[in-house]
């Protein structure tokens, strides 16, 4: 539904399990700006499909929710 890629569903692991933009960026050795665009990237597909808007906490939320739903597996290659 979601189409992630996998280094989207890596960002989205992380991110279910707590850790800010700059905790990912030291975790996968990113910039932190390469983490904000893989957030944006995520949050327009989710949008897309809930029409609803997101705020980081909700992000964090809907990441632990489909991590634990889809064990990480649907995504784009």
């Amino acid at each position: 539904m979601y189409n992630f890629t996998k280094k989207e569903i890596e960002t989205l692991e992380l991110i279910s399990h707590g850790l800010t933009n700059y905790d990912i960026a030291a975790y996968l050795h990113l910039s932190v700006r390469t983490v904000e665009m893989r957030l944006a990237n995520i949050k327009e597909k989710i949008v897309n499909v809930t029409n609803e808007p997101l705020t980081h906490r909700s992000l964090a939320i809907f990441a632990y929710k489909y991590i634990q739903s889809n064990g990480g597996l649907q995504h784009e290659d």
